[in-house]
């Protein structure tokens, strides 16, 4: 039965029963039981459908970041609601006979890595709640709800053994839903909101039925929630739920809680940019159209046009355009697409998707924070909107409960014009204080440095490249070693010697991840070289017998032998199809955008001839090669013996040392953040 505050229930019923239906205004729907209904065996799980117990919690004064609101959290199985019977968990009343409007908000959460998109959530009405036979798991019944993944719907069952129709509307999930009995008439109400997910919405009627005198005098009206896949189970939220017997009083406007709103971008390029321990996916896009909204950059990420930006960022998200610090939190870096060069000068009109992984330590509220210039979104497990703004360098602030342990994070960010900074914080418990927030992926205050070993290069390595406009559009590894070949007969090829693979074209200069000390390509010209290929040979000095993780990075495709040796596996690619690895030889046939490819490979102390190849089409040439002992963490191999690289440490997960009541605000300590961070030498 209810899970807690069943006497208070109770109490708050009779109330509000003693008090009568006052017609003219709305009233809180408090409910006097709960249960599954289907099929269920209840409390001896493992039989029936539902078959796991379901829960209902009710709290008079849930309160998130300012807000205070009267919720519901309902979790709960069951194989649908559907034509073969009503499988679900039900909040419920008994004693709203004749005319009423009920009106609910929803939100819904994921609680395993499976949802089916047909799972439901909303407002009901049944002629009673009998079950456990098979004659009695379907019943004359209307729902008004919001789905998963296929947005509102108005369903019913005009009598016990009818099937259910299906009537879908709205072109999102909706915040809000609303079910009408008008004499023998039900009608459903979706509440959708607008694209920037911000008030105000708007009411849409989905449909209505007369179901004459099926439904009886005293039916059954409440909330429910169906899992849509039996022993699963998912989880509901209804806040500020409300019912009126005046129809004439309208519709309320939806009461808005980011924290549960699903993100518009938790399907977004599934696949394609993922975050992991120890640094963060991601994909910028520019040159794609006014970005002037979150949904713009939705769109504009979503679409595959603009000029397309991939990459794993080491450390914090605390970025922006040129040199600086963005608002709060200052000691990071500039955009990606403006450290590598590829962008000058001011970013405008630009896209940025930010996957990655949080570590939480301890099970409780955690609050999150971003300040960014223009507009943002933050999302945690793929479902749950945390954060979405559109504001000017404002901080935005969330909190959400998380479980230990690991847990996805998104952000969405969008720049329209005029300067662009973004910067993503969090802090333990339920707060808005900033002192208490670090910056996600930083370095913890008191954490130790710790170094990791850097293959060296013995001696110079000679170079060559061909002539620019020579090699043709093909874009592969076999056809750049033909061009090397085919300029060497000829004798157009341009050759040179250089201390490390950090090469980029002065007039057009691309840019990889290490921008420390670059070197022209042996053909440079006066102008930009496009349509060319590159080779650097030399041998590896490998100072310690063990696991290494050596890759390369280059505009546009590029490979790395090390002769005699073979590849264990590629650890870390942004261009997976066009990636493999043959024996010793790793390589990525990728034409376009910056190719970033890292392999794990066993070597013993000592000396390996190796083989580098690249090939470039037009845009902005680099080419770059680098590597340690530790995943995540790389330098650039330059020449000399292998070296040891101080890297600053970090704490393993989100932790905060106690109240700075108690220690002073520049004595907060550490909150540890989990992604390893390359000082930038």
């Amino acid at each position: 039965m209810l899970s807690r505050a069943r006497v208070l229930w109770a109490v708050l019923s009779i109330v509000a029963m003693l008090a009568g239906p006052a017609a003219g205004a709305y009233m809180d729907f408090v409910a006097t039981g709960n249960q599954d209904i289907g099929s269920p065996v209840v409390g001896d799980n493992g039989q029936g459908d539902p078959q796991q117990d379901g829960t209902t919690t009710y709290n008079n004064s849930y309160s998130v970041i300012g807000q205070t609101v009267k919720m519901y959290e309902m979790v709960g199985d069951g194989s649908d609601w559907w034509d073969a019977g009503e499988y679900a968990q039900v909040a419920y009343r008994t004693d709203i006979t004749g005319d009423f409007r009920l009106v609910a908000n929803v939100a819904m959460e994921n609680l395993g890595g499976y949802v089916n998109g047909w799972m439901k959530a909303g407002v009901f009405i049944r002629k009673d709640l009998d079950t456990g036979t098979a004659g009695e798991q379907k019943s004359t019944n209307a729902v008004s709800a919001a789905t998963w993944s296929n947005n509102g719907t108005f369903q019913y069952r005009p009598n016990d053994t009818a099937n259910m129709t299906n009537i879908q509307a709205g072109s999102t999930r909706p915040t809000a839903v609303a079910l009408e009995r008008d004499g023998n008439v039900l009608s459903g109400y979706i509440y959708e909101p607008n694209a920037d997910r911000e008030q105000p919405g708007a009411w849409q009627l989905v449909n209505s039925v007369d179901l004459g005198t099926e439904l009886g005098a005293t039916p059954a009206v409440g909330l429910f929630v169906t899992s849509h896949a039996k022993n699963e189970q998912e989880k509901a939220y209804f806040w500020d739920v409300q019912y009126t017997t005046d129809l004439s009083d309208p519709l309320p406007d939806a009461v808005y809680m980011a924290r549960f709103q699903r993100p518009r971008g938790s399907d977004l390029l599934a696949g394609e940019v993922e975050g992991r321990p120890g640094r963060w996916g991601v994909r910028e896009v520019v040159n794609n159209g006014n970005i002037n909204s979150v949904a713009d950059a939705v769109d504009s990420l979503r679409s595959g046009t603009g000029t397309i930006h991939n990459y794993e960022l080491f450390g914090a998200i605390n970025i922006k355009e040129g040199t600086g610090d963005a608002k709060n939190f200052p000691g990071d870096g500039d955009y990606g697409v403006t450290t590598g060069g590829i962008v000058t000068g001011e970013v405008n009109h630009m896209s940025l998707l930010a996957r990655g992984k949080v570590d939480i330590p301890t099970s409780g509220d955690w609050s999150f924070y971003i300040n960014s210039d223009d507009g943002e979104e933050l999302s945690i497990d793929n479902g749950t909107l945390v954060i979405g703004s559109e504001g000017w360098t404002d901080n935005n602030f969330g909190t959400v409960y998380l479980e230990a342990g690991e847990h996805s994070i998104q952000v969405i960010h969008r720049e329209a014009t005029g300067g662009a900074d973004v910067e993503v914080a969090a802090a333990q418990g339920n707060t808005t204080d900033l002192s208490r927030f670090r910056l996600i992926g930083s370095g913890a205050a008191g954490s130790s440095d710790y170094t990791i070993k850097v293959p060296g290069i013995t001696g110079d390595l000679a170079t060559e490249a061909t002539q620019p406009d020579a090699y043709g559009q093909d874009g592969t590894i076999q056809t750049a070693l033909d061009a090397i070949a085919a300029g060497r007969i000829a004798g157009t090829n341009s050759t040179g010697t250089a201390d490390r693979v950090n090469h980029s074209d002065p007039q057009d200069a691309g840019g990889g991840k290490f921008g420390d000390g670059e070197v022209a390509f042996p053909n440079d010209t006066e102008n930009a070289d496009n349509h060319f290929a590159f080779l650097a040979e030399g041998t590896l000095s490998i100072p310690e017998t063990g696991t290494w993780y050596i890759g390369y990075d280059s505009d546009d495709g590029a490979s790395l032998e090390i002769e005699g040796q073979t590849w264990l596996e590629i650890v870390t690619t942004n261009h997976t199809a066009e990636t493999s690895i043959d024996g010793g030889l790793m390589k990525t046939d990728a034409w376009s955008g910056s190719t970033y490819t890292v392999g794990r490979i066993e070597l013993a102390e000592g000396e390996y001839d190796f083989t580098f190849v690249s090939f470039e089409g037009s845009g902005g040439a680099f080419a770059e090669m680098f590597g340690s002992n530790t995943l995540g963490d790389y330098d650039l191999i330059i020449s000399g013996a292998g070296r040891d690289v101080l890297i600053p440490g970090v704490a393993d997960a989100l932790e905060l040392t106690p109240e700075p009541a108690t220690m002073g605000l520049l004595a907060l300590g550490a909150l540890g953040l989990i992604f390893r961070r390359r000082r930038r030498r």
